[in-house]
């Protein structure tokens, strides 16, 4: 079993948790953890239960912007800019759980790229629409995040 020796950081902006180890290579702490450790680190889950489908949105807008790293930001922003405001509460729902559920950043780039097959929680109408936006057959130029510019959109009556 291999050990990790290094800086273990796992941050989480939307989750509310921040965990840091750092470990001295001087004075070689006893602090270290073995790749199950690190592989099994498990972010809680903060409740939105009572949002409205308005907060909802502008929410998801913001989080897509601050998704880890750079590529899924400017992968989710994109998408959300051009997509979002058109989702169903239904679609909305499934957005969230792909954008907030998933800890590993790498992963999620992968699933959308195509690089990596998705699991079967995360496979769904929106995950395709998210490898459809990677595969940017209309080659749009996307180097930088769209300005956050959002304006509520009414929720519709069912």
């Amino acid at each position: 079993m291999s050990v990790i020796r290094c800086t273990v950081v796992c941050r989480s902006l939307n989750r509310g948790l921040s965990v840091n180890r750092f470990q001295n290579s001087q004075t070689r702490s006893k602090t270290e953890y073995t790749t199950s450790d690190v592989n099994n680190l498990s972010i809680p889950e903060k409740s939105y239960a009572n949002e409205s489908i308005t907060k909802k949105r502008a929410r998801l807008h913001w989080q897509s912007r601050k998704r880890g790293i750079s590529e899924n930001c400017l992968i989710f922003s994109t998408f959300a800019a051009k997509y979002l405001n058109s989702f169903s509460p239904e679609q909305i729902e499934i957005y969230d759980k792909i954008l907030n559920k998933p800890n590993n950043d790498w992963d999620v780039y992968y699933w959308m790229v195509g690089t990596k097959n998705v699991p079967n929680e995360y496979q769904s109408e929106i995950m395709d629409m998210l490898q459809e936006h990677c595969r940017n057959n209309k080659k749009e130029e996307r180097f930088i995040q769209p300005p956050l510019e959002y304006e509520p959109v009414p929720a519709k009556e069912s």
